[in-house]
């Protein structure tokens, strides 16, 4: 019984505190490496969220079996 008790506890106090210690502009440096190998590499590699509007997602936004990539997915 303690035990579950510790694990809800801790997952409550890690999921209300864990953001605040999260940098915000990990994803911009990481979209910032990520776009130098996709404009070197642009037929291996697609720049997906980081730019939705790269020619190099152009494959992702073909619809294929009722899945279509759409700006609203990288929200």
């Amino acid at each position: 019984m303690k035990l579950i008790i510790f694990i809800v506890l801790f997952s409550l106090l890690y999921w209300t505190l864990a953001p605040r210690y999260v940098k915000a502009n990990e994803w911009d440096e990481f979209c910032k490496v990520l776009m130098k190998y996709v404009d070197k590499y642009p037929t291996a590699l697609s720049a997906g969220c980081c730019d939705f509007n790269h020619p190099s997602n152009d494959r992702l936004k073909i619809e294929y079996l009722g899945d279509k990539f759409e700006e609203s997915d990288c929200v």
